[in-house]
Formats: C-alpha cells, structure tokens, sequence
C-alpha cells in the first residue's frame, strides 16, 4: 500500500507539472500568470498581515476564554475552535 502512495504522489508531481507547462502556452492564462507574478511582494505582504491578524485574534481568544471554556485550553484547540 505504501509503494501505491508513493507512486501516486510522485504521479501527481508530473501531472502538476504538465499543467504549468499548458499555464505558460496559453496566452490569457500567461498574462494572468504574469500578473501574479509582478505583484507577488504584495500578496507576500498581504499574506503576512493576515496571518498576524488572525493567531492576533486566536491568542486574544486563548487569553480570555482559555480558562473558563475546554476548547480554548491551548493555542491549538484555540485555532480550531475559531475556524
């Protein structure tokens, strides 16, 4: 069964790299493609702020709920609990 794993993920790896090659062959997709590609620093940007925001907003709820309620005990039952 572990052989089977394997392959499969080894499979998917070729199959996703089938799949930027179609990317970078297809006009409209290109200039999608690009597009992301020139405004990575600020999706990066994004990205991070957003997740300062939301373990912001998990440690908030592990400070104040952790000892009153059972899910909030940890920072990761927290995390669960939230989302």
């Amino acid at each position: 069964m572990k052989i089977h794993t394997n392959i499969a993920a080894i499979n998917t790896v070729f199959i996703s790299l089938r799949v930027f090659d179609f990317i970078n062959k297809t006009k409209s997709v290109k200039i999608l493609s690009n597009t992301l590609v020139g405004a990575r620093e600020y999706i990066m940007y994004f990205i991070l702020i957003f997740l300062v925001l939301i373990f912001g907003f998990v440690g908030m709820s592990y400070l104040s709920f952790g000892s009153r309620f059972g899910g909030y005990d940890t920072l990761k039952s927290s995390l669960r609990m939230n989302f």
